[in-house]
Protein backbone atom coordinates (compact mmCIF):
# COMPACT_ATOMS: atom_id res chain seq x y z
CA UNK A 1 0.00 0.00 0.00
CA UNK A 2 1.33 3.44 -0.93
CA UNK A 3 1.86 5.62 2.12
CA UNK A 4 1.30 9.38 2.04
CA UNK A 5 1.21 12.23 4.52
CA UNK A 6 -1.72 14.63 4.64
CA UNK A 7 -0.39 17.84 6.17
CA UNK A 8 -3.17 20.00 7.53
CA UNK A 9 -4.10 22.94 9.72
CA UNK A 10 -7.26 24.54 11.09
CA UNK A 11 -8.01 28.13 11.99
CA UNK A 12 -10.83 28.16 14.52
CA UNK A 13 -13.33 30.37 16.34
CA UNK A 14 -11.78 29.49 19.72
CA UNK A 15 -9.82 26.82 21.57
CA UNK A 16 -12.61 24.54 22.84
CA UNK A 17 -13.32 21.87 20.21
CA UNK A 18 -16.62 20.85 21.81
CA UNK A 19 -18.32 24.19 21.17
CA UNK A 20 -15.96 26.23 19.01
CA UNK A 21 -15.82 25.68 15.26
CA UNK A 22 -13.25 25.35 12.51
CA UNK A 23 -13.42 28.43 10.27
CA UNK A 24 -10.72 27.50 7.76
CA UNK A 25 -8.92 24.30 6.80
CA UNK A 26 -5.97 23.65 4.53
CA UNK A 27 -4.43 20.34 3.55
CA UNK A 28 -1.58 19.25 1.30
CA UNK A 29 -0.65 15.65 0.52
CA UNK A 30 2.98 14.55 0.13
CA UNK A 31 4.73 11.27 -0.40
CA UNK A 32 7.12 9.94 2.24
CA UNK A 33 9.94 11.96 0.66
CA UNK A 34 7.83 15.06 1.38
CA UNK A 35 7.29 15.82 -2.31
CA UNK A 36 3.89 17.43 -2.85
CA UNK A 37 1.41 15.24 -4.72
CA UNK A 38 -1.88 16.71 -5.84
CA UNK A 39 -3.38 20.13 -5.37
CA UNK A 40 -3.76 21.88 -2.01
CA UNK A 41 -7.20 21.94 -0.41
CA UNK A 42 -8.46 25.15 1.19
CA UNK A 43 -11.93 25.30 2.73
CA UNK A 44 -13.92 27.78 4.78
CA UNK A 45 -16.70 26.65 7.12
CA UNK A 46 -19.93 28.58 7.67
CA UNK A 47 -20.09 29.57 11.34
CA UNK A 48 -23.13 28.39 13.28
CA UNK A 49 -25.40 31.15 14.52
CA UNK A 50 -25.59 29.64 18.01
CA UNK A 51 -21.81 29.93 18.52
CA UNK A 52 -20.06 33.11 19.64
CA UNK A 53 -16.46 33.36 18.40
CA UNK A 54 -13.62 34.35 20.71
CA UNK A 55 -12.29 37.87 20.04
CA UNK A 56 -8.77 36.66 20.81
CA UNK A 57 -9.09 33.84 18.27
CA UNK A 58 -10.34 36.27 15.62
CA UNK A 59 -7.32 38.51 16.26
CA UNK A 60 -4.97 35.53 15.82
CA UNK A 61 -6.52 34.19 12.61
CA UNK A 62 -7.58 37.48 11.04
CA UNK A 63 -10.56 35.66 9.49
CA UNK A 64 -13.81 37.59 9.52
CA UNK A 65 -16.95 35.62 10.28
CA UNK A 66 -18.59 37.36 7.33
CA UNK A 67 -15.96 35.90 4.98
CA UNK A 68 -16.29 32.42 6.47
CA UNK A 69 -20.08 32.59 6.15
CA UNK A 70 -20.12 33.85 2.55
CA UNK A 71 -17.33 31.59 1.24
CA UNK A 72 -17.77 28.59 3.52
CA UNK A 73 -19.41 25.21 3.26
CA UNK A 74 -21.99 24.11 5.78
CA UNK A 75 -20.19 22.22 8.51
CA UNK A 76 -21.45 18.74 7.42
CA UNK A 77 -20.10 19.28 3.89
CA UNK A 78 -16.92 20.87 5.24
CA UNK A 79 -16.01 17.92 7.48
CA UNK A 80 -17.18 15.38 4.90
CA UNK A 81 -14.64 16.78 2.42
CA UNK A 82 -11.87 16.61 5.03
CA UNK A 83 -12.85 13.10 6.11
CA UNK A 84 -12.72 11.90 2.50
CA UNK A 85 -9.05 12.94 2.36
CA UNK A 86 -8.06 11.60 5.76
CA UNK A 87 -9.72 8.21 5.24
CA UNK A 88 -7.81 7.45 2.02
CA UNK A 89 -5.81 4.22 2.48
CA UNK A 90 -2.26 4.67 3.75
CA UNK A 91 -2.79 8.26 4.91
CA UNK A 92 -0.84 9.68 7.83
CA UNK A 93 -2.66 12.81 9.02
CA UNK A 94 0.01 15.17 10.33
CA UNK A 95 0.48 18.77 11.40
CA UNK A 96 2.19 21.08 13.88
CA UNK A 97 0.71 20.67 17.36
CA UNK A 98 -1.99 18.73 15.53
CA UNK A 99 -2.54 15.90 18.00
CA UNK A 100 -3.39 18.24 20.87
CA UNK A 101 -5.26 20.85 18.81
CA UNK A 102 -6.21 20.07 15.21
CA UNK A 103 -7.02 16.40 15.82
CA UNK A 104 -9.38 17.39 18.63
CA UNK A 105 -11.26 19.70 16.27
CA UNK A 106 -11.37 16.94 13.66
CA UNK A 107 -12.73 14.44 16.18
CA UNK A 108 -15.38 16.71 17.68
CA UNK A 109 -16.50 18.02 14.28
CA UNK A 110 -16.81 14.47 12.94
CA UNK A 111 -18.70 13.44 16.08
CA UNK A 112 -21.33 16.19 15.94
CA UNK A 113 -21.82 15.58 12.21
CA UNK A 114 -22.46 11.84 12.61
CA UNK A 115 -19.16 10.36 11.47
CA UNK A 116 -17.12 7.85 13.43
CA UNK A 117 -14.68 10.25 15.15
CA UNK A 118 -11.75 7.82 15.20
CA UNK A 119 -12.04 5.66 12.08
CA UNK A 120 -9.79 7.82 9.89
CA UNK A 121 -6.94 7.41 12.43
CA UNK A 122 -6.56 3.63 12.03
CA UNK A 123 -8.68 2.20 9.22
CA UNK A 124 -7.03 1.31 5.89
CA UNK A 125 -3.58 1.28 7.49
CA UNK A 126 -3.95 4.95 8.43
CA UNK A 127 -2.03 6.74 11.18
CA UNK A 128 -1.51 10.19 12.63
CA UNK A 129 1.57 12.15 13.64
CA UNK A 130 2.64 15.54 14.98
CA UNK A 131 6.04 17.12 14.32
CA UNK A 132 6.03 19.61 17.23
CA UNK A 133 7.65 17.11 19.60
CA UNK A 134 10.03 16.07 16.81
CA UNK A 135 11.34 19.64 16.93
CA UNK A 136 11.71 19.44 20.71
CA UNK A 137 13.58 16.14 20.44
CA UNK A 138 15.82 17.45 17.66
CA UNK A 139 16.80 20.49 19.71
CA UNK A 140 17.51 18.33 22.75
CA UNK A 141 19.45 15.50 21.08
CA UNK A 142 20.38 16.42 17.50
CA UNK A 143 20.40 20.22 17.12
CA UNK A 144 23.08 20.42 14.43
CA UNK A 145 22.18 22.09 11.14
CA UNK A 146 19.15 24.00 12.44
CA UNK A 147 18.83 27.49 13.92
CA UNK A 148 16.98 27.36 17.22
CA UNK A 149 15.13 30.51 18.37
CA UNK A 150 14.47 31.58 21.95
CA UNK A 151 11.78 33.67 23.57
CA UNK A 152 12.73 37.05 25.00
CA UNK A 153 13.20 35.42 28.43
CA UNK A 154 15.74 33.01 26.98
CA UNK A 155 13.49 29.95 27.02
CA UNK A 156 13.38 27.78 23.88
CA UNK A 157 10.70 28.77 21.37
CA UNK A 158 8.96 26.15 19.28
CA UNK A 159 6.42 28.51 17.72
CA UNK A 160 6.15 27.70 14.04
CA UNK A 161 6.63 31.31 12.96
CA UNK A 162 9.77 31.65 15.13
CA UNK A 163 11.30 28.49 13.67
CA UNK A 164 10.59 29.52 10.08
CA UNK A 165 11.98 33.01 10.65
CA UNK A 166 15.17 31.69 12.26
CA UNK A 167 15.76 29.27 9.40
CA UNK A 168 14.93 31.59 6.51
CA UNK A 169 11.73 29.79 5.54
CA UNK A 170 8.99 31.84 3.88
CA UNK A 171 6.01 32.14 6.22
CA UNK A 172 4.69 35.54 5.28
CA UNK A 173 1.08 34.90 6.29
CA UNK A 174 1.31 33.07 9.63
CA UNK A 175 -2.06 31.79 10.91
CA UNK A 176 -3.43 31.47 7.42
CA UNK A 177 -4.13 27.74 7.25
CA UNK A 178 -2.47 27.13 3.87
CA UNK A 179 0.59 29.23 4.75
CA UNK A 180 0.97 27.29 8.00
CA UNK A 181 0.78 23.96 6.15
CA UNK A 182 3.49 24.95 3.67
CA UNK A 183 5.63 26.19 6.58
CA UNK A 184 5.14 22.91 8.46
CA UNK A 185 6.21 20.87 5.44
CA UNK A 186 9.29 23.09 5.03
CA UNK A 187 10.28 22.59 8.68
CA UNK A 188 9.81 18.83 8.28
CA UNK A 189 12.02 18.89 5.17
CA UNK A 190 14.67 20.77 7.14
CA UNK A 191 14.79 18.06 9.83
CA UNK A 192 14.69 15.28 7.22
CA UNK A 193 17.62 16.91 5.42
CA UNK A 194 19.77 17.77 8.46
CA UNK A 195 18.85 14.89 10.78
CA UNK A 196 17.43 12.12 8.56
CA UNK A 197 17.88 9.30 11.10
CA UNK A 198 15.94 11.19 13.76
CA UNK A 199 13.17 12.03 11.29
CA UNK A 200 12.82 8.43 10.11
CA UNK A 201 12.96 7.11 13.67
CA UNK A 202 10.11 9.32 14.88
CA UNK A 203 8.06 8.82 11.73
CA UNK A 204 8.25 5.07 12.28
CA UNK A 205 7.48 5.47 15.99
CA UNK A 206 4.18 7.22 15.32
CA UNK A 207 2.67 3.72 15.53
CA UNK A 208 1.52 2.50 18.92
CA UNK A 209 3.19 -0.91 18.67
CA UNK A 210 6.56 0.76 18.07
CA UNK A 211 6.11 3.06 21.07
CA UNK A 212 5.29 0.02 23.23
CA UNK A 213 8.77 -1.36 22.55
CA UNK A 214 10.15 1.61 24.50
CA UNK A 215 7.41 2.28 27.05
CA UNK A 216 6.36 -0.94 28.75
CA UNK A 217 6.09 -2.32 32.26
CA UNK A 218 7.50 -5.78 31.51
CA UNK A 219 11.10 -4.81 32.24
CA UNK A 220 10.59 -1.25 33.54
CA UNK A 221 13.33 0.30 31.46
CA UNK A 222 13.80 4.07 31.71
CA UNK A 223 13.40 6.13 28.54
CA UNK A 224 13.87 9.71 27.39
CA UNK A 225 10.76 11.78 26.68
CA UNK A 226 10.11 15.32 25.46
CA UNK A 227 6.87 17.23 25.95
CA UNK A 228 5.66 20.78 26.45
CA UNK A 229 4.51 19.83 29.97
CA UNK A 230 8.10 19.26 31.12
CA UNK A 231 10.44 21.99 32.31
CA UNK A 232 12.13 24.37 29.90
CA UNK A 233 15.14 24.16 32.26
CA UNK A 234 15.70 20.66 30.86
CA UNK A 235 14.85 21.63 27.27
CA UNK A 236 11.38 20.08 27.79
CA UNK A 237 12.92 16.62 28.21
CA UNK A 238 13.51 14.15 31.04
CA UNK A 239 14.23 10.54 31.92
CA UNK A 240 11.01 8.66 32.62
CA UNK A 241 10.13 5.29 34.13
CA UNK A 242 6.95 3.39 33.19
CA UNK A 243 5.14 2.38 36.38
CA UNK A 244 1.82 0.83 35.37
CA UNK A 245 -0.76 0.60 32.63
CA UNK A 246 -3.65 2.97 33.18
CA UNK A 247 -6.52 0.83 34.56
CA UNK A 248 -9.19 2.65 32.54
CA UNK A 249 -7.35 3.57 29.34
CA UNK A 250 -5.55 0.76 27.53
CA UNK A 251 -3.66 3.31 25.42
CA UNK A 252 -2.13 5.13 28.40
CA UNK A 253 0.86 4.44 30.63
CA UNK A 254 1.43 5.93 34.08
CA UNK A 255 5.04 7.15 34.18
CA UNK A 256 7.36 8.97 36.58
CA UNK A 257 9.76 11.82 35.87
CA UNK A 258 12.97 10.47 37.44
CA UNK A 259 14.26 13.98 38.12
CA UNK A 260 11.55 14.10 40.83
CA UNK A 261 11.82 12.36 44.20
CA UNK A 262 9.16 9.58 44.24
CA UNK A 263 8.99 9.41 48.07
CA UNK A 264 5.67 11.28 47.99
CA UNK A 265 4.22 8.57 45.77
CA UNK A 266 5.62 5.76 47.90
CA UNK A 267 4.82 7.12 51.37
CA UNK A 268 1.42 8.83 51.02
CA UNK A 269 -1.91 7.02 51.11
CA UNK A 270 -4.13 6.41 48.10
CA UNK A 271 -6.65 8.90 49.50
CA UNK A 272 -4.07 11.67 50.00
CA UNK A 273 -2.67 11.21 46.52
CA UNK A 274 -6.11 11.16 44.92
CA UNK A 275 -7.01 14.39 46.70
CA UNK A 276 -3.84 16.09 45.42
CA UNK A 277 -3.99 14.66 41.90
CA UNK A 278 -7.66 15.16 41.14
CA UNK A 279 -9.64 17.21 43.65
CA UNK A 280 -7.60 20.17 44.83
CA UNK A 281 -7.05 23.35 42.86
CA UNK A 282 -3.44 23.75 41.74
CA UNK A 283 -2.89 26.52 44.30
CA UNK A 284 -4.08 24.20 47.11
CA UNK A 285 -1.97 21.16 46.27
CA UNK A 286 0.98 20.16 48.41
CA UNK A 287 4.27 21.33 46.92
CA UNK A 288 5.84 18.10 48.20
CA UNK A 289 3.58 15.84 46.13
CA UNK A 290 4.44 15.43 42.47
CA UNK A 291 2.00 13.97 39.95
CA UNK A 292 2.85 11.05 37.64
CA UNK A 293 2.65 11.72 33.92
CA UNK A 294 0.11 9.90 31.78
CA UNK A 295 1.67 9.18 28.39
CA UNK A 296 -0.72 8.18 25.59
CA UNK A 297 0.85 5.45 23.48
CA UNK A 298 -1.46 6.21 20.55
CA UNK A 299 -0.54 9.91 20.35
CA UNK A 300 2.90 9.45 18.79
CA UNK A 301 4.90 10.51 21.88
CA UNK A 302 8.51 11.51 21.16
CA UNK A 303 10.45 8.90 23.13
CA UNK A 304 13.87 7.29 22.74
CA UNK A 305 15.89 4.62 24.54
CA UNK A 306 17.96 5.99 27.40
CA UNK A 307 21.27 5.06 25.76
CA UNK A 308 20.99 8.14 23.51
CA UNK A 309 21.54 10.36 26.54
CA UNK A 310 25.32 10.72 26.58
CA UNK A 311 27.07 12.50 29.47
CA UNK A 312 27.42 15.55 27.21
CA UNK A 313 23.72 15.62 26.38
CA UNK A 314 22.75 15.07 30.02
CA UNK A 315 24.91 18.02 31.02
CA UNK A 316 23.42 20.22 28.29
CA UNK A 317 19.89 19.33 29.41
CA UNK A 318 20.75 19.72 33.12
CA UNK A 319 19.74 16.11 33.76
CA UNK A 320 21.40 14.50 36.80
CA UNK A 321 21.63 10.85 35.78
CA UNK A 322 22.76 9.77 39.27
CA UNK A 323 19.59 11.25 40.78
CA UNK A 324 17.56 9.52 38.06
CA UNK A 325 19.17 6.16 38.86
CA UNK A 326 18.64 6.65 42.61
CA UNK A 327 14.95 7.52 42.12
CA UNK A 328 14.47 4.59 39.77
CA UNK A 329 15.82 2.16 42.38
CA UNK A 330 13.42 3.60 44.96
CA UNK A 331 10.46 2.97 42.67
CA UNK A 332 11.51 -0.52 41.60
CA UNK A 333 12.05 -1.62 45.21
CA UNK A 334 8.69 -0.23 46.31
CA UNK A 335 6.49 -1.76 43.58
CA UNK A 336 3.56 0.66 43.73
CA UNK A 337 1.66 -0.66 40.71
CA UNK A 338 -1.29 -1.79 42.85
CA UNK A 339 -1.44 1.59 44.58
CA UNK A 340 -1.52 3.32 41.19
CA UNK A 341 -4.30 1.02 40.02
CA UNK A 342 -6.38 2.04 43.04
CA UNK A 343 -5.62 5.74 42.55
CA UNK A 344 -6.64 5.84 38.89
CA UNK A 345 -9.29 3.09 38.85
CA UNK A 346 -11.85 5.15 40.72
CA UNK A 347 -11.36 8.28 38.64
CA UNK A 348 -14.28 7.62 36.31
CA UNK A 349 -15.17 10.23 33.73
CA UNK A 350 -17.50 12.91 35.00
CA UNK A 351 -20.84 13.09 33.25
CA UNK A 352 -21.10 16.18 31.08
CA UNK A 353 -24.10 18.45 30.81
CA UNK A 354 -23.91 18.69 27.05
CA UNK A 355 -23.82 15.89 24.49
CA UNK A 356 -21.48 18.07 22.43
CA UNK A 357 -18.85 17.79 25.16
CA UNK A 358 -19.35 14.06 25.75
CA UNK A 359 -17.24 12.62 22.94
CA UNK A 360 -15.00 10.80 25.40
CA UNK A 361 -17.85 9.36 27.45
CA UNK A 362 -17.74 6.19 25.36
CA UNK A 363 -17.60 4.80 21.84
CA UNK A 364 -20.66 5.05 19.60
CA UNK A 365 -22.37 1.61 19.67
CA UNK A 366 -22.00 -0.55 16.56
CA UNK A 367 -25.77 -0.82 16.25
CA UNK A 368 -25.92 2.97 15.67
CA UNK A 369 -23.48 3.02 12.73
CA UNK A 370 -26.16 2.58 10.06
CA UNK A 371 -28.26 5.34 11.62
CA UNK A 372 -25.21 7.65 11.48
CA UNK A 373 -25.00 7.00 7.75
CA UNK A 374 -28.74 7.62 7.31
CA UNK A 375 -28.53 10.97 9.10
CA UNK A 376 -25.56 12.09 6.99
CA UNK A 377 -27.43 11.40 3.77
CA UNK A 378 -30.82 12.74 4.93
CA UNK A 379 -32.53 15.74 3.32
CA UNK A 380 -34.75 18.35 4.95
CA UNK A 381 -37.80 16.36 3.81
CA UNK A 382 -36.35 13.20 5.37
CA UNK A 383 -35.99 14.94 8.72
CA UNK A 384 -39.55 16.27 8.48
CA UNK A 385 -41.05 12.90 7.63
CA UNK A 386 -38.86 10.37 9.48
CA UNK A 387 -37.55 9.73 12.96
CA UNK A 388 -33.94 8.74 13.54
CA UNK A 389 -33.52 7.02 16.90
CA UNK A 390 -30.14 6.11 18.36
CA UNK A 391 -29.33 3.70 21.18
CA UNK A 392 -26.73 6.23 22.33
CA UNK A 393 -28.67 9.17 23.74
CA UNK A 394 -25.78 11.55 23.04
CA UNK A 395 -26.51 11.12 19.36
CA UNK A 396 -30.21 11.85 19.87
CA UNK A 397 -29.27 15.15 21.53
CA UNK A 398 -26.74 15.94 18.82
CA UNK A 399 -29.35 15.23 16.14
CA UNK A 400 -31.57 17.99 17.47
CA UNK A 401 -28.67 20.48 17.34
CA UNK A 402 -27.73 19.23 13.87
CA UNK A 403 -31.25 19.89 12.59
CA UNK A 404 -31.39 23.33 14.22
CA UNK A 405 -28.15 24.37 12.56
CA UNK A 406 -28.64 22.80 9.16
CA UNK A 407 -32.35 22.04 8.67
CA UNK A 408 -34.39 24.36 10.94
CA UNK A 409 -37.30 24.14 8.48
CA UNK A 410 -37.75 20.51 9.57
CA UNK A 411 -38.77 21.56 13.10
CA UNK A 412 -42.33 21.40 14.31
CA UNK A 413 -43.65 24.42 16.20
CA UNK A 414 -42.86 22.79 19.56
CA UNK A 415 -39.37 21.81 18.41
CA UNK A 416 -38.70 25.36 17.26
CA UNK A 417 -39.52 26.62 20.77
CA UNK A 418 -37.02 24.16 22.26
CA UNK A 419 -34.38 25.26 19.75
CA UNK A 420 -35.00 28.91 20.64
CA UNK A 421 -34.48 28.14 24.34
CA UNK A 422 -31.22 26.34 23.55
CA UNK A 423 -30.02 29.39 21.62
CA UNK A 424 -31.12 31.69 24.45
CA UNK A 425 -29.07 29.66 26.96
CA UNK A 426 -26.01 29.91 24.74
CA UNK A 427 -26.26 33.43 23.38
CA UNK A 428 -27.94 35.31 26.22
CA UNK A 429 -27.04 33.28 29.32
CA UNK A 430 -23.67 31.89 28.21
CA UNK A 431 -24.06 28.40 29.72
CA UNK A 432 -21.43 25.62 29.90
CA UNK A 433 -18.44 27.92 29.86
CA UNK A 434 -19.59 29.94 26.87
CA UNK A 435 -19.50 33.73 26.81
CA UNK A 436 -22.77 35.53 26.17
CA UNK A 437 -23.18 38.12 23.43
CA UNK A 438 -23.08 40.94 25.97
CA UNK A 439 -19.93 39.66 27.70
CA UNK A 440 -18.26 39.25 24.31
CA UNK A 441 -19.20 42.82 23.40
CA UNK A 442 -17.64 44.00 26.66
CA UNK A 443 -14.47 42.05 25.89
CA UNK A 444 -14.26 43.60 22.40
CA UNK A 445 -14.68 47.09 23.85
CA UNK A 446 -11.84 46.49 26.34
CA UNK A 447 -9.57 45.10 23.63
CA UNK A 448 -10.21 48.06 21.35
CA UNK A 449 -9.08 50.43 24.11
CA UNK A 450 -5.77 48.59 24.51
CA UNK A 451 -4.95 47.85 20.85
CA UNK A 452 -3.43 50.39 18.47
CA UNK A 453 -3.22 48.28 15.30
CA UNK A 454 -5.64 49.42 12.60
CA UNK A 455 -5.93 45.84 11.34
CA UNK A 456 -6.82 44.56 14.82
CA UNK A 457 -9.47 47.26 15.27
CA UNK A 458 -10.99 46.33 11.90
CA UNK A 459 -11.16 42.66 12.90
CA UNK A 460 -12.88 43.53 16.18
CA UNK A 461 -15.34 45.86 14.44
CA UNK A 462 -16.24 43.04 12.04
CA UNK A 463 -16.78 40.71 14.99
CA UNK A 464 -19.02 43.30 16.66
CA UNK A 465 -21.08 43.43 13.46
CA UNK A 466 -21.23 39.62 13.42
CA UNK A 467 -22.65 39.59 16.94
CA UNK A 468 -25.46 41.80 15.64
CA UNK A 469 -26.10 39.26 12.87
CA UNK A 470 -26.36 36.48 15.47
CA UNK A 471 -28.64 38.62 17.62
CA UNK A 472 -30.96 39.44 14.70
CA UNK A 473 -31.19 35.76 13.78
CA UNK A 474 -32.06 34.86 17.37
CA UNK A 475 -34.79 37.52 17.59
CA UNK A 476 -36.18 36.36 14.23
CA UNK A 477 -36.56 32.87 15.73
CA UNK A 478 -38.51 34.38 18.62
CA UNK A 479 -41.16 35.75 16.29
Amino acid sequence: MNQSLFWHDYETSGINPSFDQPLQFAGIRTNENLDIIGDPIVLFCKPHLDIIPSPQACLVTGISLQQAYSEGLKEPDFISTIHAEMIKPGTCSVGYNSIKFDDEFTRFTLYRNFFDPYEREWKNGNTRWDILDMMRLARALRPEGIEWPNHVDGKPSFKLEDLTRANGIDHSDAHDALSDVYATISIAKLIKSKQPKLFDYLYNNRKKHEVEKIINTNDKRPFFYVSGILSSDNMYGSVMLPLAKHPENKNAMICWNLMKDPSCLINNSVETLQENFFNLHVSERSSDIFTPLIISLNKAPAVTPINLITPEIAQKLALDMEICRFNMEKLIQSDISEKLRQIYQSQTAQSTKSAESALYSGFIPKEDIKTLESVRSASMEDFSNNSYIFNDNRMNELLFLYRGRNYPESFSQDERKIWTEICRDRLVNGIDGRKSINKTRDEITCLKRSLKSEKAITILNQLMEWLSVIERDFHTNLE
